[in-house]
């Protein structure tokens, strides 16, 4: 007990045993070594929210260029010879008796027509006193025809490019309606000469129907260069050019629906 008490110096501290010193360094290594990793390494881009799997998106809108509205190239020059002719046949039909011979507006603008209605009865001054309906209603007809072909063309001139090379007057060469005025102006075009062809048709069921006056009272001349040739026309044409809306449209409507568009 006394010489416990009388030591000259106090016990020391307790020391760290070689193994545990050497699992801290150890760690402090690797510790270091981590956060020298984590400040040398390249940041990994985040996942971005759209790039995660989805069911089976809806078909978006594909842009004003994968389908176009090209006019066919004899769609202008018809419609600038035949609009004034139709517009000159319906003021002959709606301004009646005025437009009959001996009527203030007979010459000189209808005065062919006074062949005219000796070829074809409806057309004549009998017709008209009789009350023949068919007439005033085919040239109702004719006038909102007439709207429908002049709103066709402003799509055209208006809202449409020319493209050059192809053409030899400025109604003529290639026209093309990009966006939201192509569609409208092919079933514009597709739909008014549809119209033209039907009305066309009926004329001549008219006539059958009535027991064929056209045919019995006009010699071949008449009946060849005066009726059937001026009138043929308007069937011919249109068909023709329904060709080409008939096609446009559906290679519209496939582009739609996913598929390529077919090259002109």
């Amino acid at each position: 007990m006394v010489g416990t008490r009388n030591h000259p110096r106090d016990f020391p501290a307790p020391t760290e045993s070689p193994t545990k010193r050497t699992t801290r360094a150890s760690s402090a290594t690797t510790s270091s070594s981590s956060t020298n990793a984590k400040d040398t390494a390249p940041a990994l881009p985040k996942p971005s929210p759209n790039t995660t799997a989805s069911p089976t998106k809806p078909r978006t809108r594909r842009t004003n260029s994968s389908w176009q509205h090209a006019p066919p190239l004899l769609a202008l020059p018809w419609l600038a010879i035949s609009l004034p002719l139709v517009i000159w046949d319906t003021g002959y039909i709606m301004l009646r008796p005025h437009t009959l011979p001996g009527g203030s507006l007979h010459w000189p603008l209808y005065a062919p027509y006074e062949l005219y209605g000796r070829v074809d009865p409806v057309y004549s001054p009998g017709a008209y006193h009789a009350s023949l309906g068919w007439t005033g209603a085919q040239g109702l007809g004719n006038a909102f025809e007439t709207l429908a072909y002049a709103a066709y063309m402003w799509i055209v001139l208006a809202k449409g490019r020319r493209e050059e090379g192809e053409g030899v007057w400025w109604l003529g060469g290639s026209w093309v309606v990009e966006g939201w005025w192509g569609p409208v102006g092919a079933l514009v075009g597709y739909t008014t000469f549809a119209v033209t062809i039907m009305k066309s048709v009926l004329y001549w069921y008219n006539d059958a129907f009535m027991g064929f006056p056209i045919f019995k009272q006009n010699g071949w001349f008449n009946l060849i260069f005066v009726f059937a040739i001026p009138n043929a026309a308007w069937i011919v044409v249109p068909l023709y050019l329904i060709y080409f809306y008939v096609f446009e449209i559906l290679e519209g409507l496939n582009v739609a629906a996913g598929g390529e568009k077919k090259a002109r």
